[in-house]
């Protein structure tokens, strides 16, 4: 018969008791880390984006003696439902509105013709236009009260509704 070889107790030295205990350390790290990995891995559900957290009440532990997983129930239901986010951008838009226009009756002709100022009057009014008088001092020689000058200028077109200064000779 062949000798049999002794199989008693060894007693572990402190040292690598400790290299043991690292040596776990370690494993556990790397596990725990890889299941970060795996977890940090989950997209929510049809995006890119990544999904921090279980929607079914699913709760991943770390660093209690193991990575566990856990399941809760209670009364209260919550969802939350993750939705890819889109970024519209609008044109500004910018609404032009016509402003009718018309053309500047000639006031200071109509004046010297008929020698009746309300006449001409009553055609920028009908034209679309209000009135404001100016006055400019012409002499005891001048005019008296008769249109000089008119702005804008007959003939040209002006916004309907705009005011036509008439200048009227002053003694």
């Amino acid at each position: 018969m062949a000798p049999v070889a002794d199989l008693g107790e060894t007693k572990a030295t402190p040292g690598a008791r400790r290299r043991a205990a690292v040596v776990v350390a370690a494993l556990a790290l790397i596990a725990a880390i890889g299941v970060g990995f795996a977890v940090g891995r989950v997209t929510a559900p049809g995006t890119s984006q990544p999904h921090h957290g279980a929607q079914d009440g699913t709760t991943v532990h770390f660093f209690e003696n193991a990575a566990s997983t856990t399941t809760s129930t209670t009364s209260t239901t919550s969802t939350t439902t993750l939705l890819p986010t889109t970024t519209t951008t609008v044109p500004p838009t910018t609404t032009t509105t016509a402003v009718p226009t018309a053309v500047v009756p000639d006031a200071v002709a109509l004046d010297r013709q008929s020698g009746v100022g309300a006449e001409a009057l009553t055609l920028l009014k009908q034209a679309g236009f209000n009135y404001t008088f100016s006055y400019q001092e012409v002499g005891q020689g001048g005019n008296c009260g008769v249109y000089m000058a008119q702005s804008p200028t007959a003939g040209s077109r002006a916004p309907v509704g705009s005011t036509v200064v008439v200048t009227v000779a002053q003694c």
